[in-house]
């Protein structure tokens, strides 16, 4: 029996979702500046080059943008909609993928309702 025991999602990655929960329910508004980096940085503990990646994830995103002032989140709600109806269909597949390690063959479908 072989074992299944990689860690596929990177920190960064998660630091992203992070990110983009708080843009998501409204911590980090629409269209604001987001913290220096560096207080990003502090606030959670972790490496500048973790951060970095975590927001070139959301920037390939689109879900914020780098200026010469800084880091802003979009003002557009469709790309914040989009963003947050892709985290679903990936986590869905994480646990669709589960439930077939566990001989279970059901269907799992969401989708992100209101937005």
């Amino acid at each position: 029996m072989g074992w299944d025991i990689s860690v596929s999602e990177r920190i960064y990655h998660k630091l992203a979702n992070e990110l983009l929960f708080k843009i998501i329910n409204g911590t980090i508004p629409m269209g604001s500046k987001l913290s220096p980096t560096s207080a990003l940085v502090r606030e959670v503990s972790t490496s500048q080059d973790t951060m970095r990646k975590a927001l070139c994830v959301l920037i390939e995103r689109r879900v914020i943008s780098k200026t010469y002032r800084g880091y802003f989140v979009t003002d557009d709600r469709q790309i914040i909609c989009d963003a947050r109806q892709q985290y679903i269909e990936q986590e869905t597949a994480h646990y669709q993928a589960a439930l077939l390690k566990v001989n279970c063959n059901a269907k799992i479908k969401l989708k992100a309702l209101g937005g």
